[in-house]
């Protein structure tokens, strides 16, 4: 019959922030079949996508260790390790490709049940409280304000399973020296998410080192066993762990710098101002922590130092560990310590969690040790807690929390109120402790769902949920117009880009499975976006993090092989072809773009571009040394200035040249207007480019319309700068208009770029004689070249350390050229096979690793545990 309850328990546990979650979604629309999705920002551009690309993998359409389809060629095996790695992620399988909105909301719901179940085990065994109080627990823990206003973040959810176990594992080893729990728990975290592990991780060894100091002559002989069960849970996951950090050393951004000791913006009222129930700012940045885990959680932390049945050293113990978790909230050292020295670009204080489990671990404790005249002290912290709010509030509201809504601090005075009631229902036995629980736990878990309630209301305001209708907009014809492409060219190799108008994702090729520049991921090869965005494909902090085909040349079209356009507008360039037309998308076809690999004279270290020197001065120099000669196709002119609105040319101070700001005012916008005469036989580009490209915001719009194209509005920091105006067969003179959005930018003064179509025709039709085609099959691409002479092969695949190379199968060297980016190879006179081959950097050490060390672990539990039961 206990185990029945136990079980029941479990399952209420599980059930109802399952439920909960359920109905916040189905208020919104949001269900399987509803017409409207759960996925919104980041989780409708990168990891719906994602997760249909791992769909991609299981059902074995795609590799696991490489994808062609982003950001030219990616190390899908290390985009994997971040996004992608808990164990729940290939139930995508039982999906089919066009359900995965309906996937990642299963999935998101399931990982938040499984976190509050998580929990449950953990405060069963850990807090000597009534069972109710367990399920409130669990059920605030699985719904706290980070779980909730992260939740598209679908990869870290799945840290908070595995966090309370890997305390309770620690407990196991320090009580009953048995290291299983902690083993498994730390090696399905570490499998599951290295960012969130490191975190954890941290957490977890303070956490060990704390319980083991403070009761050394108890715990001395348990050290060595932590550490090997910790070390060896460390190696077992070396299978991921090993590939991605060698991807990180080789691809990953520079470590952020210190800039200040203190955290601009903090205020020493926060820890309680973010106990509010609902409180919702934003996700971006210059925002409080989330660290809401409930107002009982909360009171009873505090009352944890003030519970006189607690000894003094664990208090003092404790109370450290929690000085350092908020001193990390101000301090910005620690703060990005935690974050392992990358500054977060938006989700700012990732960490926040921690200090939320750290709430609700000491709540637990101080819970177990509450007699009837400790209720008066409870009252007390309740009343305090309710009066700091409220000074906090008045002193601080103008400066950081203008947009508190009143409906917030009701509720919170609400449930404060009806606290303090059952306190006093306490004190003076009118109710019982069993009473008294069941009111505690109701009342905890209405406290949870009104919180849960306000969070998903606010994020769909800041991040609004995709609608079906919206999502599914365009997967019929681009499923049309993909598969006419791949009967076009058989197994020749070629890119595809998709031009949208309107809402779209940076990751669509994952999404249609075509080969594409596109793409948005903190997993990405940094030396081949550095040189991309030197020949113009710009991303902000020119990080890689974005990749974006806008606003470039058809020369680089060419020389990257992307063969297709599918485009929502007319897109007016030199070359292309239309194909076909169907529900209001548009297939063209490039007919100079060129294959993946192209021979030339020039030795593989020459092919660059130097760092001074403008995107179309850098693209002619890679033509050029292609080539092998001089093809000028570019030159400059000035557009001649017909009328300026809200705008400003002066000279900026820290560049030293002239400027063009706009709008001056941003009550209204920026307008100037420009005419120019292009010659015949031109591709005409407006050259737009922003000043502040390492600093400033990331939104400034700007809107360029001439009398050939319109281009609508389009991140002036988030594509390039080449702005096509068209092609022209005949001498025309246009207007041009470049409209800016309502927030203050520099720009360089606009230029017009020409062209000259009948060079660059030239120029191509040269390098298309010394093509050859690649063919990919998974990891693999290769190729069958002759050549008369001892040539460099240039290829437009990616440089990374994963490639190794076979010519005639026989090993050989690969040259990485162009700026590092990109692979090349000499090549001998003759007829040769070429293969390239590509196995994450890592991967088959890491594999072994992992499996002896999970021999081994398997070994010490065997040996230790026996030898503890023989004593």
């Amino acid at each position: 019959m206990k185990k029945k309850r136990q079980v029941l328990y479990g399952l209420a546990a599980f059930a109802i922030p399952v439920i909960v979650m359920i109905f916040l979604f189905w208020r919104w629309k949001i269900y399987p079949g509803g017409p409207r999705t759960m996925l919104s920002g980041d989780e409708y551009t990168q990891f719906v996508v994602f997760h249909k690309a791992f769909h991609d993998v299981l059902t074995g359409k795609a590799s696991g260790f490489y994808s062609w389809n982003a950001g030219m060629g990616l190390n899908f095996y290390a985009l994997i390790s971040y996004y992608l790695g808990g164990f729940l992620t290939p139930l995508v399988f039982f999906f089919n490709e066009t359900s995965m909105p309906i996937a990642l909301y299963c999935l998101t719901i399931l990982k938040i049940g499984l976190a509050s179940l998580a929990f449950w085990v953990y405060a069963k065994e850990r807090f000597k409280i009534r069972q109710e109080i367990h399920v409130a627990l669990a059920v605030a823990y699985s719904l706290m304000s980070f779980i909730l206003a992260h939740s598209e973040m679908i990869m870290w959810l799945d840290a908070f399973i595995y966090f309370p176990l890997i305390i309770l594992g620690i407990d196991r080893l320090l009580e009953k020296k048995k290291p299983k729990c902690l083993f498994i728990s730390y090696l399905m975290l570490f499998l599951t998410n290295y960012y969130f592990g490191f975190m954890i991780g941290v957490f977890s060894f303070l956490y060990f080192i704390i319980r083991y100091i403070l009761d050394f002559k108890l715990y001395k002989a348990r050290l060595i066993p932590y550490l090997i069960t910790s070390f060896l849970a460390g190696l077992s996951s070396m299978v991921m762990i090993l590939p991605m950090f060698m991807d990180l050393h080789y691809n990953g951004q520079a470590l952020s710098s210190i800039k200040s000791l203190m955290i601009k913006g903090t205020n020493p009222f926060m820890p309680f101002i973010r106990q509010i129930v609902g409180n919702y700012d934003t996700t971006k940045m210059n925002v409080d922590p989330y660290i809401y885990i409930g107002l009982i959680p909360f009171i009873f932390m505090i009352f944890y130092f003030f519970n006189k049945a607690i000894q003094r050293k664990y208090k003092v113990g404790f109370g450290l560990l929690g000085i350092f978790l908020l001193a990390s909230f101000y301090l910005e050292p620690l703060d990005l310590a935690w974050q392992g020295f990358h500054a977060p670009v938006f989700f700012p204080y990732r960490f926040s969690f921690i200090f939320s489990f750290f709430v609700i671990m000491l709540a637990g404790y101080a819970m177990a040790q509450v007699h009837k005249e400790d209720l008066r002290i409870i009252s007390g912290i309740t009343v305090v807690v309710l009066l700091v709010i409220t000074v906090g509030l008045i002193l601080e509201y103008e400066k950081h929390y203008h947009w508190m809504s009143v409906v917030n601090l009701s509720f919170t005075i609400l449930f404060l109120s009806v606290y303090l009631t059952l306190w006093y229902m306490g004190d003076k036995g009118k109710w019982t402790p069993k009473a008294i629980a069941l009111g505690l736990s109701t009342i905890m878990i209405g406290e949870s769902f009104i919180n849960a309630h306000y969070v998903v209301n606010h994020m769909h305001r800041e991040w609004p949920y995709i609608k079906s209708a919206t999502y599914h907009k365009y997967d019929k014809p681009m499923k049309k117009l993909i598969e006419q492409t791949e009967k076009m060219n058989g197994n020749d190799f070629y890119r595809t880009e998709f031009i949208r108008n309107n809402v779209y994702s940076n990751n669509d090729s994952l999404r249609y499975a075509y080969p594409s520049l596109h793409m948005f991921s903190s997993v990405r090869n940094v030396k081949m976006s550095k040189a991309l965005d030197g020949l113009g494909y710009r991303n902000p902090q020119h990080n890689g993090l974005v990749m974006d085909y806008k606003n470039n040349t058809i020369l680089m079209d060419s020389l990257l092989g992307i063969r297709y356009n599918i485009a929502e507008k007319p897109i007016h360039k030199y070359g292309y072809k239309k194909l076909k037309k169907t529900n209001g998308l548009t297939l063209y076809e490039n007919k100079n773009a060129l294959p993946t690999g192209i021979l030339t004279p020039t030795q593989p270290s020459a092919i660059h571009f130097g760092h001074k020197g403008t995107v179309i001065e850098h693209q002619q120099q890679v033509l050029n040394q292609l080539v092998g000669q001089s093809t000028p196709i570019y030159r400059t002119i000035t557009p001649e200035l017909v009328s300026k609105h809200n705008a400003k040319f002066k000279k900026d101070k820290k560049s030293d040249k002239k400027a063009l700001w706009m709008p001056l005012n941003t009550y209204e916008y920026g307008v100037v207007n420009y005419k120019v005469t292009i010659p015949a036989h031109t591709q005409a580009y407006l050259d737009i480019h922003s000043i502040q490209a390492n600093g400033g915001s990331y939104y400034p719009q700007v809107e360029v319309t001439s009398s050939t194209v319109d281009h609508g509005w389009t991140g002036v920091r988030l594509t390039g700068e080449c702005y096509n105006l068209g092609k022209f067969d005949k001498d025309r003179t246009i207007k041009i208009k470049v409209r800016a959005n309502r927030e203050t930018m520099k720009l360089r003064p606009p230029k017009v770029i020409l062209m000259d179509t009948l060079a660059y025709q030239e120029a191509m039709d040269t390098l298309q004689s010394r093509g050859v085609e690649f063919h990919m099959d998974g990891s693999k691409a290769t190729a069958t070249v002759h050549t008369e002479q001892a040539q460099t092969l240039f290829t437009s695949i990616p440089y990374d350390r994963g490639w190794s190379l076979k010519i005639d199968g026989k090993q050989a060297k690969i040259d990485p050229t162009l700026n590092g980016g990109f692979i090349a190879m000499h090549i001998p006179k003759g007829n040769h096979h070429i293969e390239l081959n590509f196995v994450p950097l890592g991967f088959k050490v890491g594999m072994m690793t992992s499996i002896i060390s999970l021999v081994l672990f398997i070994l010490f539990d065997f040996w230790y545990e026996r030898r503890q039961r023989r004593r």
